[in-house]
C-alpha cells in the first residue's frame, strides 16, 4: 500500500486543513492510499494563536511547530508521497521547506496567494519577502498544487508543474442538510466566518439596522466571537461546531458575504460562497475575488457595490421569493460543476499518482 504524509497547518477544525486535506482521507483509503496526517498545530494551538497573537505566544508556538516539523522529518523516507499544506513556518525564508526538499521531494499545496498583502496596508519589504518566500517554496517543491489558476500560475511562473486543484464541497452532506431544513419563523439573514473576517460582517451591521423597520428579519451569525451589543432585529449567535456545520449553512434564507477589498481577497473564490449556494442559499456579496465564468452576476449570485446597493438588494431579495429560488438553485449547479468532491478528488489523485 502507498503512504502519504500531510504535513497539515491544523487538525480538521482548522478550516483550511479540513477542506484542503481531511476531507479527501476516506476516499484516498479506498483508493489505496495509507495515510498519515501531521498538523502544525492542535485545535488549542490554533485558538490560542487567534486569540492572544502576542510575540510571546507566537514565539512558543514558532518553536512547537519547528519540533513538529524536524519530527516529521526522520520519518519523511517511509513514506511515497509528501504533501505541505500552507507555508510550514511565518518566517521570511523557507527554513523548513528547504530541510524537507532536502530529505524527499514534496508536493505544496496552498489555496490563499500569501505572496500578496492580506491587508490595504503597503509594506513594501514586507510584501517583497513574502513574495520570495512563496517564489522560493514553489522552486523548492516537485509539483504545487493551487487551489485555482492564479496560484497554479504564479507556481508555473516560477519553473515549478504546478496543478489547479479546486476548493471541493461535499455535496452529498449538503443535500442531506438541505432535506432536514424546516421554515424560519422570521427571515433569517446568515453569515458564517471567523473572527479574522469578522470585521466585515461589521461594517454591514449599521446597514442592517437602518432597514429593519423596512422588512423585519432575524441575524443568525455562526463563528467569530460573540458582543454584547443591543440591534434592533433578533440576534442569534452559533459557536461553530464540525458536527452540525451544513445544518447551519442550510438554516439562512439568505447569506450575506461582505469581503474586504484586499490584494489577496481579489485572487479568491470565497470558500463561504461556494458552501453557501451548495446549500442552496442565495447569496448577497460584494463583488471581491475570482468568479468570472463561474458565479455569474444576477444568475448565481448578487453583488453589492456601495451601503445603499447592500440595503436595496437585501430588501429587494427578502421580497423576492422566486428570485431567492432561481439564484440558489442556479448557483448551486454552477458550484457542483467544478466544486463537486468526487470531482475535485480526481484531480487530486492525478497529481499524487502521476512520477
Amino acid at each position: 500500500m502507498k503512504r502519504i504524509l500531510f504535513a497539515t497547518q491544523g487538525d480538521q477544525t482548522t478550516a483550511s486543513s479540513r477542506h484542503r486535506i481531511y476531507q479527501f482521507l476516506p476516499l484516498l483509503e479506498k483508493a489505496g492510499w495509507e495515510t498519515v496526517v501531521s498538523p502544525a498545530m492542535t485545535a488549542a494551538e490554533y485558538k490560542a494563536m487567534s486569540v492572544k497573537s502576542d510575540f510571546l505566544t507566537r514565539s512558543r508556538q514558532y518553536w512547537r511547530v519547528m519540533t513538529r516539523r524536524f519530527r516529521d522529518l526522520h520519518h519523511v523516507r517511509e513514506f511515497d508521497r509528501i504533501v505541505i499544506q500552507r507555508p510550514i513556518l511565518p518566517s521570511p525564508w523557507p527554513f523548513m521547506e528547504k530541510n524537507f526538499a532536502r530529505h524527499k521531494p514534496f508536493i505544496f499545496d496552498y489555496e490563499e496567494a500569501f505572496y500578496l498583502p492580506a491587508g490595504p496596508a503597503a509594506n513594501i519589504w514586507g510584501e517583497h519577502r513574502q513574495t520570495q518566500r512563496i517564489s522560493d517554496i514553489c522552486q523548492l517543491a516537485k509539483k504545487v498544487m493551487g487551489a485555482n489558476e492564479i496560484l497554479a500560475d504564479f507556481a508555473r511562473g516560477h519553473g515549478t508543474e504546478a496543478h489547479v486543484v479546486p476548493m471541493a464541497i461535499n455535496f452529498e452532506k449538503a443535500a442531506d442538510a438541505v432535506g432536514r431544513r424546516h421554515p424560519n419563523p422570521t427571515f433569517t439573514i446568515g453569515w458564517f466566518g471567523s473572527g479574522l473576517t469578522q470585521p466585515s460582517l461589521d461594517k454591514v451591521i449599521p446597514i442592517l439596522k437602518s432597514l429593519h423597520q423596512k422588512a423585519p428579519f432575524a441575524l443568525k451569525i455562526v463563528g467569530g466571537a460573540p458582543k454584547q451589543v443591543t440591534h434592533p432585529f433578533p440576534v442569534e449567535w452559533v459557536p461553530w461546531d464540525l458536527e452540525k456545520e451544513d445544518d447551519h449553512l442550510a438554516s439562512f434564507d439568505l447569506a450575506i458575504a461582505p469581503i474586504a477589498d484586499t490584494p489577496r481577497n481579489r485572487t479568491r473564490t470565497s470558500y463561504r460562497i461556494l458552501q453557501y449556494l451548495a446549500h442552496q442559499v442565495p447569496v448577497l456579496a460584494s463583488p471581491v475575488g475570482i468568479r468570472a465564468g463561474e458565479l455569474r452576476e444576477d444568475e448565481h449570485i448578487v453583488y453589492a457595490r456601495s451601503p445603499e446597493d447592500w440595503s436595496d438588494k437585501i430588501v429587494m431579495l427578502m421580497k423576492d421569493e422566486p428570485l431567492r429560488t432561481r439564484l440558489a438553485t442556479a448557483g448551486c449547479e454552477s458550484v457542483r460543476q467544478k466544486h463537486n468532491l468526487k470531482l475535485v478528488f480526481n484531480k487530486l489523485l492525478q497529481v499524487l499518482e502521476a512520477d
